[in-house]
């Protein structure tokens, strides 16, 4: 006859209902809480509505896919590198670019520009996207400086 092993009952002790409703009290105000800090990781406050307007020099023009900063759905993404030299509020609108005069900044579009802005004075509007875990600026409007609009 084989013999069976078995743990003796009073490994196992049954906790009477209290305890058990208290340990599932605690079991769901920790899994809540996990839920909540992992949505909390993973999207940020959207940044507040704001403009500016620059003036500047484009140092650099970069045409490419928008999976290079990871931007859905794929498209063309225009990057310019600009000097700021000028920064203006615009009215009503806080201005993220205020102190960033005589910096180099990195600037992105959807619009089709031409590379022929490259080294040429510019005047844009521009507004910063994003959270508060990060964004980038976007042009909304650009134009040569003295050479009219694109």
């Amino acid at each position: 006859m084989e013999k069976r092993w078995s743990l003796p009952r009073a490994a196992f002790p049954v906790l009477n209902l209290f305890r058990r409703s208290r340990a599932i009290c605690y079991l769901s105000v920790f899994a809540s809480l996990y839920f909540i800090s992992l949505s909390s990781l993973s999207y940020g406050a959207p940044v507040i509505p704001n403009k500016t307007m620059l003036e500047g020099t484009v140092k650099e023009y970069c045409a490419g896919s928008s999976e290079l900063w990871d931007i859905k759905p794929e498209q063309v993404i225009y990057k310019l590198t600009i000097s700021v030299e000028i920064v203006r509020d615009s009215e009503g609108f806080p201005n993220f670019l205020k102190g960033k005069e005589g910096q180099l900044q990195s600037f992105l579009t959807k619009e089709k520009i031409s590379p022929e802005l490259l080294n040429k004075r510019v005047r844009a509007e521009v507004e910063y996207r994003g959270d508060e875990k990060g964004g980038r600026f976007w042009i909304r409007a650009i134009e040569i400086i003295n050479g009219g609009p694109l």
